[in-house]
């Protein structure tokens, strides 16, 4: 892979540099992990995006839940940090997928998450499939951010999908063991940057918590 060559020439050129890479959870290998973590490297990002085969099947992505639960072992086994990114309302989404993709979020073992609203980019399979539905709401660029909810969703008002979103960033990074771990291994990396920002997330949207959000993550 691209990824295990830049790592063999960075060991090969002798460089101390620290520095993190993407992979594609389908291809990363013991071999990669191992040659980037010798190279210097702390982070691996995986997209892992959904814990449900449908949708990864409607987004083309080519993967498997399993897959991506292998990756990240592998990473961690070589001593990488790893990071994976989540996106939740899709189209034809419902709540039980959602849960699913959510809750398998915080069985995979990331060290750290992103979790974001699908977004329909011109050019991507999403795109055209939006444009053929006609389930785009709006056409301001400014809004297609991953954030902001640009889509007609079926099961899914537009305050529901974004209060989900928050909260499971919410009971993603402020379970026991997430902070234990951040104090013993982060030194409080989590606690410093990123809970302040959770809280006044939280305070600031606490109105309607159990709507949705907290039913369905």
């Amino acid at each position: 892979s691209r990824v295990l060559g830049i790592s063999k020439k960075i060991q090969q050129q002798g460089l101390d540099i620290s520095w993190t890479a993407s992979s594609r959870v389908d291809t990363f290998s013991k071999e990669t992990a191992e040659a980037m973590r010798k190279a210097g490297a702390h982070t691996v990002y995986f997209g892992i995006e959904s814990g449900v085969q449908k949708i990864l099947d409607f987004i083309g992505k080519r993967i498997t839940p399993e897959q991506s639960t292998r990756a990240v072992k592998t990473a961690k086994k070589a001593g990488l940090h790893t990071f994976g990114s989540f996106i939740i309302g899709f189209p034809q989404e419902n709540k039980k997928d959602i849960k699913k993709t959510l809750r398998f979020s915080r069985k995979i073992g990331v060290d750290f998450a992103q979790f974001t609203i699908a977004t329909p980019y011109p050019g991507t399979r999403l795109w055209y499939m939006v444009l053929k539905q006609k389930l785009l709401t709006t056409m301001d660029w400014r809004r297609f951010t991953t954030l902001d909810p640009v889509l007609k969703l079926k099961n899914f008002t537009y305050s529901q999908i974004t209060k989900i979103l928050e909260i499971a960033y919410i009971k993603f990074y402020l379970r026991p063991k997430v902070l234990i771990k951040d104090i013993i291994q982060e030194k409080g990396f989590i606690l410093r940057r990123a809970i302040p920002q959770v809280i006044k997330m939280f305070m600031g949207k606490k109105e309607g918590f159990e709507c949705c959000g907290g039913e369905v993550v």
